[in-house]
């Protein structure tokens, strides 16, 4: 059976080495399984033996049950540098992190755009190709496109209030005068 999840404070994750964190300049996300070798490599990546011997955080289970401790910790910890000096320390010692992007940052991306994560399309309003999200997801069968903008809020309401929900052409009058719909 499916059982709903709901949202959890990353200062509560049940696994801290799974984790999204402030360094310096931006903020990063450590992906690690909660076990005592990728602990191993982390406390050697920040240079800090006192963590690897602290008895709170000495197997997955101490760690897990002083998840809010460790949090707290790791956050002090990574914003001692930047996000880069985190992940050339962390590349060499197998551990999985990316830093996290802006907007900004991923509509300068060219992996973004190779992915289609972003395309280009023309737009009638102003006459010329603007960048525009493109769909995050791909299917082999059914590989969707972007080719258009899309219609503007509320275009298509009078249509869809009539064909849809059968509302008269009088009674769509009625709500437009009294300011209901555009």
């Amino acid at each position: 059976m499916y059982k709903r999840q709901t949202q959890q404070s990353r200062k509560q994750a049940g696994n801290p080495l799974w984790n999204r964190y402030q360094a310096r300049d931006k903020w990063v996300f450590l992906c690690q399984e909660n076990t005592d070798r990728n602990w191993s490599r982390l406390c050697q990546s920040f240079e800090r033996q006192e963590l690897a011997d602290d008895a709170r955080f000495a197997t997955a289970e101490k760690r897990a049950a002083n998840n809010a401790e460790l949090v707290a910790v790791l956050d002090g910890v990574l914003k001692e540098r930047k996000a880069q000096d985190w992940m050339d320390r962390w590349t060499p010692l197998g551990i999985v992190a990316s830093p996290i992007q802006t907007l900004k940052e991923i509509s300068e991306d060219p992996q973004a755009w190779e992915n289609d994560y972003l395309v280009k399309t023309h737009c009638g309003e102003v006459n010329r190709e603007v960048e525009v999200r493109g769909l995050p997801i791909r299917l082999s069968k059914t590989p969707g496109s972007v080719e258009s903008l899309g219609p503007e809020l509320g275009q298509d309401t009078e249509l869809i209030l009539a064909d849809t929900l059968g509302i008269s052409w009088e009674r769509i009058g009625e709500l437009k005068e009294r300011g209901v719909i555009p």
